[in-house]
């Protein structure tokens, strides 16, 4: 039997638009945790890539949606068919306090820049024009868009709460050294075993990255995320 697409796949287990997205509300200690306990799709090393948003959005089978990157403190321009109707800026010390952030340190990039990037992040919300119908994607997305190192973004939003992701995208570009590295086993996936934070979907690229053991590739190759046009495959998590 042919494989679906990922759009096609995910669109099976769609849910609404969260009550708490549609207020548009900044970011406060009581939308951090719906925020995490919402079906997050997170992207280490996202860059200015929002084909993660465009193909889980559209899908409507998520709302909420985590970038980290070390190099970038924004999302790079809005999706098609949305406005940004709620847009902060987070310092290092909001974070601290809203999120019990920790390693508030410098960080480096990797050393293929030679600098080094201050924790902060930008919080946005999107809503969907109206010349847009609900074909197009959800009505309302949220993005934590964090300029951090992936891995301490992954372990203090959910390894150090035990909380499992709904996604990880994995996209292994290779530009900043094992810093950026995501895929098979790697450090990414170690701490999200140890800490029972598996997520049930991967979207894997499909000609730089390996899945992480425990999952089956679900869906034929598709162009939902890249930043240099790299097909990717829905994996879904066994169960033993």
């Amino acid at each position: 039997m042919p494989l679906s697409l990922p759009s096609d796949i995910l669109r099976k287990s769609s849910e609404e638009v969260p009550d708490w997205i549609r207020a548009a509300p900044d970011l406060t200690a009581s939308i951090v945790e719906k925020f995490i306990g919402s079906r997050v799709v997170f992207y280490p090393g996202a860059g200015t890539d929002s084909g993660a948003i465009r193909l889980f959005g559209s899908s409507q089978n998520s709302h909420c949606f985590v970038h980290a990157d070390y190099s970038h403190n924004d999302c790079g321009r809005n999706p098609k068919g949305y406005r940004a109707v709620r847009r902060s800026v987070l310092s290092a010390q909001m974070l601290t306090k809203l999120l019990g952030w920790r390693d508030t340190h410098p960080v480096s990039d990797g050393g293929h820049l030679g600098r080094k990037y201050r924790l902060r992040a930008l919080w946005v919300i999107f809503k969907r024009m109206k010349s847009f119908d609900e074909y197009h994607g959800a009505e309302y997305l949220a993005l934590l868009h964090m300029q951090a190192e992936a891995i301490c973004v992954f372990r203090n939003l959910w390894a150090r709460r035990g909380r499992a992701l709904h996604a990880v995208v994995l996209q292994d570009h290779g530009l900043g050294g094992n810093c950026t590295q995501f895929g098979r086993e790697s450090p990414l996936y170690k701490l999200a075993s140890d800490n029972g934070a598996l997520p049930n979907w991967l979207l894997v690229g499909t000609e730089n990255t390996e899945a992480w053991p425990g999952y089956r590739k679900v869906s034929k190759p598709d162009h939902p995320a890249g930043m240099h046009g790299n097909c990717s495959s829905l994996y879904l998590r066994a169960r033993s």
